[in-house]
């Protein structure tokens, strides 16, 4: 028996691994990922996934809007949401 069982909404992130010598990026399937150009998918430098200007690209702001609409699922109906913390962690790692 379980003495703890989680609570709250969560989110699956995106994904980053190498394969074949080429970075790949996924994206939760509940974004219908589909529909992502193979631009914003695969990139031959590491670094390529973490460059500024993708903040502002158009897969940055579905996943954002993404995120907005879980959001607005989690809220009750008088439009008040019991979310007691909201953690976002940037994936990086060092090879």
């Amino acid at each position: 028996m379980n003495w703890y069982t989680g609570r709250g909404i969560f989110l699956d992130p995106p994904t980053v691994f190498m394969q074949n010598g080429v970075w790949k990026l996924t994206i939760p399937e509940v974004m219908d990922s589909g529909k992502v150009e193979e631009k914003d998918r695969f990139f031959s430098l590491r670094d390529e996934l973490f460059f500024k200007s993708r903040d502002s690209s158009d897969l940055a702001g579905r996943y954002s809007t993404f995120i907005s609409q879980q959001l607005l699922l989690a809220s009750e109906p008088s439009g008040f949401t019991k979310i007691g913390a909201l953690i976002i962690e940037p994936g990086k790692f060092i090879i």
